[in-house]
């Protein structure tokens, strides 16, 4: 899901929320070091067994990002401004928050 929302003055604000689940074929690892989960050990008749939720999985995510685009210089003309970037600038803020259950 994503909202996006336009403000006067060059501000606007962008919203993603992801929800997913991550499956695995098999063991994550062979070794349980520096693993999430504990790996399982793959059976080759039985293939229900082998899929399991991933332990790198993160299935929540929020992204909300900011942007603010700084107005032209006064008396700037078209030309000027591609020819010497006097275009404005673009400050850009954004924070990732992921969640594991």
């Amino acid at each position: 899901m994503k909202v996006t929302k336009r403000y006067s003055h060059g501000l606007d604000v962008q919203y993603a929320f992801t929800w997913q689940k991550d499956l695995a074929n098999g063991a994550n690892s062979d070794t349980s070091y520096l693993t999430p989960n504990p790996p399982r050990i793959n059976d080759v008749y039985n293939y229900a067994q082998n899929k399991q939720i991933s332990g790198f999985s993160r299935p929540l995510v929020s992204l909300i990002s900011i942007n603010y685009r700084t107005p032209r210089m006064p008396g700037d003309n078209k030309d000027e401004g591609c020819l010497l970037g006097h275009q404005g600038w673009t400050w850009a803020c954004s924070c990732a928050i992921r969640a594991a259950l």
